[in-house]
């Protein structure tokens, strides 16, 4: 027998890979929310530098005010070397901001910034400078009121692309924070998701193993208890359903097998009684036939008395063969087959049959064929049949 429904095995296989795949989708679910999170951490610290960069340019930017100041004050021009040097590490740092501005109008910013560092360092290098060693202190005074514009200009500068960092920090951390909470819940959601599946996975897989078994733990109970004629339905095609079905071929070839060892035990309660009645029967039979015997002694065939004699011997023969056929169905049967001509066995019981007194009056018309019926059998047995 073939079984097309799914296996167990299957089943198992599925309910778990099912169950896998939903919690591998939730790890990649938290996997890119984490990634997102991660992305927005990094452009907060991008952001970050900017801020720290605007901040630092604009310390920078003092610190060359500074350095003018002193050089108009006290003339000494050591300072223009410390005022190249802060020049040089305030441009690193607009360079830095420079890498972080994102929006139209930081560029517009980071353009006047340029413009406005640009002429800061070149009013110094080539007007104060030279105003300062020419004692110049009319031009060296205006000098210093527009430098100090300039000055202003840098710093609202620095302020304003600060503020505009601080301001997209706020808002990627916002983002970080939106993307942690929406990963949080569809982690939660899906893990939630999971196990809810995970457990209808696990009560269907035990229904579908533990059903069959408590029905056949039944049927066996069943059976065992005596009730041969019980079948075990299961319902299904796997591999229970093919163990159910051999649970009931083994129950009807028991209870095949204890039929034949009923009946075999009626028959030899059968052949026991035949044999009693064997016994009882024989012993006149055996007497008819002795006395048969003396009798045919002093007769010769053509006599009718001697032709009356053979057929009550033959006839009482006939009756310890049917004795004999009593005691057989105790054992097995054993015929003696020869080949004859059918139509002796039919004229020979018809015959007798006439010859006998319910017969007396009934005329038995035989119409037999005229070429000869040959069979394989046993004569005598055949002969009971026809009779």
């Amino acid at each position: 027998m073939k079984y097309l429904g799914p296996r167990i095995s299957i089943r198992l296989f599925v309910g778990f890979f099912v169950v896998l795949l939903i919690f591998a989708f939730v790890a990649l679910v938290t996997l890119n929310s984490l990634q997102k999170m991660q992305e927005a951490t990094g452009e907060i610290r991008e952001l970050q530098k900017g801020l720290e960069a605007g901040f630092k340019m604009a310390a920078d930017a003092h610190k060359l005010s500074v350095h003018q100041a002193y050089l108009t004050w006290t003339e000494d021009h050591s300072h223009v070397e410390r005022f190249r040097s802060s020049l040089e590490q305030m441009n690193q740092f607009k360079e830095r901001l420079r890498a972080e501005i994102a929006t139209d109008e930081e560029r517009v910013w980071m353009r006047r910034l340029d413009r406005a560092t640009s002429e800061f360092a070149n009013v110094f290098f080539t007007e104060l400078v030279p105003a300062v060693r020419r004692h110049d202190e009319e031009k060296v005074e205006s000098i210093n009121r527009r430098s100090a514009e300039l000055l202003d200009e840098i710093t609202e500068l620095c302020k304003k692309l600060s503020l505009g960092f601080e301001r997209e920090i706020y808002e990627a951390t916002g983002r970080a924070i939106r993307v942690g909470q929406n990963a949080l819940r569809q982690t939660v959601g899906l893990f939630g998701f999971a196990v809810l599946v995970a457990i209808i996975a696990a009560f269907y897989l035990a229904r579908s193993i533990l059903d069959p078994v408590g029905e056949l733990i039944r049927g066996t109970e069943t059976i065992s208890g005596g009730d041969l004629a019980h079948t075990i339905r299961v319902g299904r095609t796997d591999e229970f359903g093919q163990l159910a079905d051999s649970f009931n071929r083994m129950t009807r070839e028991l209870r095949s097998h204890q039929q034949q060892l009923i009946q075999a035990e009626k028959m030899a309660s059968v052949g026991r009684l035949a044999a009693g009645v064997a016994h009882e029967i024989n012993n006149p039979i055996g007497v008819i036939l002795g006395y048969v015997k003396v009798m045919l002694a002093g007769k010769k065939p053509g006599d009718p008395q001697y032709e009356d004699l053979k057929t009550i011997e033959e006839e009482a023969l006939q009756c310890k063969r049917i004795v004999q056929d009593l005691l057989d169905l105790s054992r097995p049967m054993k015929m003696d087959t020869e080949v004859f001509d059918l139509r002796e066995v039919i004229s020979d019981v018809v015959d007798r049959a006439e010859k006998q007194e319910p017969f007396g009056k009934v005329s038995v018309d035989v119409q037999l064929s005229s070429t000869p019926i040959q069979v394989t059998a046993d004569r005598a047995r055949l002969r009971q049949v026809v009779m």
